[in-house]
């Protein structure tokens, strides 16, 4: 076992390793999530492929949580129980095949529309809360585990945490491995674009309104949720005269000037609403200290609107253009009012302040507790675990994850099926690929062709590995810098070429890449065949 930073690596059988990412939560290690790495054994990081995550505060939901969660309109949370001792949590994403969440995605859409709504009401309303419930559930979680990663500079994670965001959105698993360091980028510069403004927009509101706009930085982070609060002696002083006039747009709060039980405070500085910074637009209300419900009903007439017009009505925007129509025109003009229309932001936001408050150890333990109280008010999935619970879920289904790691019929299996998966693509043409991959999705995931492990089989496996790392490499470097040597370790691009010269030199689009390389070089890189297949280095 190695331990680096918050990271920690352990063998596995059959040539392959348990990555596992740790984080403080309020003064104790948890871990966060785990990956499968396939190293083949060898010390060499070209041919490395990540495989599974699992994100270990996801864990598997009881029967009778499921049965509750096709129950349309309930929006409620049961109550949450950790799992049981040796049960492993359930596999988040493979990231050999990061395209595979999309395409479920989009064939259960598919199923739903064309078989499932048909059949009436009741089938069309109780499918999609359940379809719904864990689409949020598994959002929920995942969104957990990228605020709790987004301090990590390892480049691996990084790498695992670009996946995890991008498998919540609907094309994201087609994005290609060479532009996940642009989407990790991208979101970090959208976050901190989102916390300027907002903290600007809610600053000046508070100002206008004679409230204290006070930012706040959960779990070390950057400033990401913010307090407006007011003064027991500003309330004294304008209940002495005419209270000042309330502007509520952006805060969706009730007037504070004219609350009677704000007076009676003993408090010097009365907390009254919390917002996320790190939202589209405008600031997201999280918790309304004096109406605990208020963020709740909020978003449950959202979701009731939706269940409504799409589940009992069957109604959607793609089914009827009047409704698309009316639909978009009023999300523009509540948008500009300052409304939280994005669904998936507002689960973000959620999610993010549930991590980091329960990671947090800077603020007064009775505020800490007063946002937990009302975090948790927030929380209408019949599949959504206690506030709190990430930890203890996390924990033990990470040691039932070790043991896993160590059965023969475990990972060490899971490394073997997913190289003769890998091994199968070589030896198929691209029609009879597409052909087999719609086979097992129309078979529902059920038809697997497979190679037999061998030897051969293995060297080639790592052979191409390795030609689709430097390859990668190589691209992405061409693309950022006119020169080499200026943006890429000169060192790295030589071995590069070596290798793929080495590996396979007869294949034009390698050579082609090689050219690339020699063309926008300030050293001398040599080829050993060029495109027509003649010896010699490009000029």
């Amino acid at each position: 076992m190695t331990l680096h930073s918050d990271v920690v690596r352990i063998a596995v059988p059959n040539g392959g390793e348990l990555v596992t990412v740790y984080t403080d939560s309020a003064g104790r290690r948890v871990p966060v999530i785990s990956y499968l790495k396939d190293t083949m054994g060898d010390s060499d990081p070209a041919n490395d492929k990540l495989r599974q995550v699992w994100v270990l505060a996801h864990k598997r939901q009881s029967l009778v949580r499921h049965a509750l969660a096709a129950v349309p309109f309930l929006y409620f949370r049961m109550p949450s129980s950790p799992p049981p001792e040796g049960r492993i949590p359930p596999v988040m994403l493979d990231l050999s095949k990061p395209y595979h969440s999309t395409m479920s995605g989009l064939a259960q859409q598919i199923l739903q529309v064309t078989t499932l709504d048909p059949l009436g009401m009741p089938y069309r309303s109780a499918t999609r809360s359940y379809r719904q419930n864990r689409a949020l559930q598994r959002d929920l979680r995942v969104a957990e585990a990228a605020s709790a990663l987004a301090a990590n500079e390892d480049a691996e994670v990084r790498a695992v945490r670009s996946r995890l965001v991008l498998s919540s959105r609907l094309l994201g698993g087609l994005v290609s491995d060479t532009n996940l360091d642009l989407v990790d980028e991208k979101d970090k510069i959208r976050a901190e674009e989102m916390r300027g403004r907002n903290w600007e927009l809610l600053r000046q509101q508070a100002e206008r309104n004679n409230l204290h706009f006070e930012p706040l930085r959960l779990a070390g982070g950057p400033p990401s949720h913010a307090l407006i609060a007011v003064t027991r002696d500003d309330l004294l002083q304008a209940a002495q005269g005419a209270p000042p006039k309330f502007h509520s747009r952006f805060l969706g709060i009730s007037n504070p000037w004219t609350d009677v039980s704000l007076r009676r405070s003993e408090d010097e500085v009365i907390p009254l609403a919390l917002y996320s910074l790190e939202h589209p637009k405008t600031p997201l209300l999280l918790a309304d200290m004096r109406d605990t419900l208020n963020p709740r009903r909020r978003e449950m007439f959202r979701r009731g609107v939706q269940d409504v017009t799409v589940g009992v009505l069957g109604v959607s925007r793609f089914a009827s253009v009047q409704y698309f129509a009316a639909s978009w025109a009023w999300d523009f003009v509540t948008s500009r009012r300052g409304a939280a229309n994005n669904r998936a932001w507002r689960l973000r936001s959620y999610a993010e302040l549930r991590q980091r408050l329960t990671a947090d150890t800077t603020l007064d333990p009775a505020m800490r507790e007063m946002l937990l109280k009302r975090t948790r008010a927030l929380s209408m999935n019949p599949l959504e675990d206690r506030v709190g619970m990430g930890g203890d879920i996390a924990t033990v289904q990470h040691a039932a994850l070790l043991r896993y790691a160590d059965d023969p019929r475990g990972m060490a299996l899971l490394l073997e099926r997913g190289r003769q998966d890998e091994a199968a693509l070589f030896t198929r043409g691209p029609k009879r690929r597409i052909a087999l991959e719609m086979l097992r999705w129309a078979t529902l995931g059920l038809y697997h062709r497979r190679v037999n492990t061998t030897p051969v089989m293995l060297a080639e496996v790592d052979r191409r590995r390795k030609i689709l790392t430097h390859t990668r490499f190589l691209e992405q470097a061409l693309r950022d810098t006119p020169v080499l040597e200026v943006a890429t370790n000169a060192a790295a691009v030589r071995r590069s070429v070596q290798e793929l010269t080495r590996l396979d030199a007869h294949d034009p689009a390698i050579t082609n890449l090689l050219a690339r390389a020699a063309r926008q070089s300030s050293e001398t890189i040599p080829i050993a065949v060029t495109a027509d297949g003649a010896s010699g280095s490009p000029e």
